[in-house]
């Protein structure tokens, strides 16, 4: 007589007990960050297991959102339920699967950092990398002395159309609906929109909050976490109307180097999208994976065969960037910019 297989995870609407101390290397299932994440229009849960501990959530996503079809379907998705780089599990990756094949409907893993250790009958394929700057400089000015020519010239025509700005650290209370609303610009230009984040999130989070502005008015912001050695950016907004005229995203991310160089970060991960300019600002891309899956081996085929439309497809950015000379100031003679 056929058994049916029970699924053995246990969700939870709030963070269970002893929840951080399962969470491994990941900062971001810090119940901290998960509990900031609240204030989203994704509810999430919460979901425990001897093996494995992760966040699950339900969304009707389009199957093609890197390719040109649309086809969206109602997913479960294994991620963290604000749009951060990283796994939305901790522990082991093989019993997560045999046990949610346990339960009926579509699953996603988001942003695996391999896919070696996914078990044969799972697709897979590539998502949105991470932007990694490998962070060796004493000094701002010692990091513009590194770029080759055309990229320094790019920098120093960005730093003077921002020259008349100025950047303050607001704490969480500042965080305004005005600010809020700059991070809505974003979000509502964003090629690959998820959630939507509420002004109470960046006020929680714990991060460190940034702004420009141009005389009394804000006209741009982001959001740093610092965990152990490696910074963060979270999120940013911007009046795109101020965009061009000061160079704004260029502005900002280079605002996050030198912030990141003062705080002697080795690493500083630059989150997804806007590869182009990232890696010629001297950031590296650290791959990053999804899986999807079903109970039913018909639909898993499936998913195979359609995996090369599903998955993302990074055009491999390959900038020299920095002079040859930059190599030779780390001891094992390797450049960690790239090149």
């Amino acid at each position: 007589m056929f058994m049916k297989k029970i699924f053995l995870g246990e969700r939870h609407n709030t963070c269970p007990p002893h929840w951080d101390k399962r969470i491994g290397g990941n900062p971001f299932l810090h119940s901290a960050v998960l509990n900031a994440a609240r204030h989203s229009d994704t509810p999430f849960s919460y979901v425990t297991h001897r093996e494995y501990i992760c966040c699950e959530y339900k969304s009707k996503l389009n199957l093609f959102t890197f390719g040109r079809l649309r086809l969206e379907i109602p997913m479960t998705v294994v991620g963290l339920p604000a749009s951060l780089d990283m796994p939305g599990y901790s522990g082991n990756l093989r019993e997560l699967i045999a046990d949610y094949r346990k339960r009926a409907g579509l699953f996603l893993l988001l942003n695996l950092l391999s896919r070696e250790s996914l078990p044969t009958g799972v697709a897979r394929g590539e998502t949105l990398g991470a932007c990694i700057f490998q962070n060796s400089f004493a000094s701002f000015e010692e990091y513009l002395d590194c770029l080759r020519s055309g990229y320094r010239r790019r920098v120093k025509t960005a730093l003077e159309k921002g020259a008349g700005l100025q950047l303050k650290r607001i704490s969480p209370r500042e965080f305004s609906g005005e600010t809020h609303r700059l991070y809505l610009n974003v979000l509502n230009r964003s090629q690959y929109p998820l959630e939507t984040l509420k002004k109470e999130f960046f006020q929680e989070i714990g991060g460190e909050i940034y702004a420009f502005y141009h005389g009394d008015v804000q006209i741009a912001f982001f959001c740093l976490s610092q965990h152990g050695e490696g910074l963060h950016f979270l999120f940013g907004g911007m009046d795109y109307a101020q965009r061009d005229p000061f160079d704004l995203y260029c502005n900002m991310l280079l605002a996050i180097i030198r912030i990141g160089i003062e705080k002697g970060c080795p690493t500083i991960d630059f989150g997804q999208t806007a590869e182009d300019l990232k890696c010629k600002l001297g950031c590296s891309i650290e791959k990053r994976y999804m899986a999807a899956f079903s109970r039913y081996s018909g639909i898993n085929l499936l998913l195979r065969i359609l995996s090369p439309l599903l998955q993302y497809r990074c055009q491999g950015y390959s900038y020299r960037v920095f002079k040859d000379s930059a190599i030779l100031r780390n001891p094992d003679g390797r450049s960690p910019h790239g090149f």
